[in-house]
């Protein structure tokens, strides 16, 4: 049975909220996280909100910890998957809520098989190596990157490839302007410098297409 709650997000800057999902058993057992987000923005300049989940049957361990970007007076909606071995329950805080960001954030764990790839994360090299089910893979690449989609049967296709200086001159681009700035796309995947001095990657999630999936990383992640 999938078990689930609600998380209702408060629009305060460092603001932390915390559940927890009963376990099923207390033994360490592989587990699939489903996560479905729901965010808008009302401030002027992007926000974020960072989750944290914790196994609280083992010391409150953290074993993800990821950070949605959310743009300027928009909306983020997202699904992705999570698998992993735990004792649980599991508890989730947000350490990280921007001003002005709102919205639901739902988490459910789900039976194994609607893991996409299983439990645990994908160590192949991948930058969002936690993110099962995501609908690309990034890796880094001489300081730039080559993106790959990822079909619904987990085959892999390259869509686009940057070097280390188009996303340096992106980032200084996005930083001096205030505004967003695409580094590379293809095959509706997208690589953007954030005005904040990140880098967010977006692509349509595979199960459904009209929602976006984002993985937001730090301006030296191939460095």
């Amino acid at each position: 049975m999938i078990k689930s709650l609600t998380i209702v997000l408060l629009a305060l800057l460092g603001s932390i909220f915390s559940f927890v999902i009963p376990a099923a058993a207390s033994d360490a057992a592989p587990t699939c996280i489903k996560i479905v987000v729901d965010l808008s923005n009302s401030a002027s300049m992007v926000g974020t909100v960072e989750i944290r989940l914790l196994d609280a049957g083992d010391g409150n361990r953290v074993f993800y910890d990821h950070t949605i970007s959310v743009p300027a007076n928009g909306t983020t909606q997202l699904q992705y998957f999570v698998g992993v071995t735990i004792v649980g329950p599991i508890a989730a805080t947000f350490p990280v809520v921007s001003s002005g960001v709102s919205g639901l954030i739902s988490d459910h764990t789900v039976p194994l098989s609607n893991c996409p790839s299983g439990p645990g994360h994908i160590d192949d090299g991948r930058i969002n190596t936690n993110d099962l089910g995501a609908p690309l893979a990034a890796y880094c690449d001489g300081g730039g990157m080559k993106v790959w989609d990822i079909d619904a049967s987990g085959q892999g296709t390259l869509a686009f490839s940057v070097t280390l200086a188009d996303i340096l001159k992106a980032l200084t681009d996005a930083v001096a302007s205030g505004q967003n700035v695409l580094v590379g796309q293809g095959m509706d995947d997208s690589l953007y410098a954030l005005s904040s001095n990140q880098l967010v990657l977006i692509g349509p999630d595979i199960n459904t297409p009209s929602k976006n999936y984002e993985f937001l990383t730090t301006p030296n992640v191939c460095l």
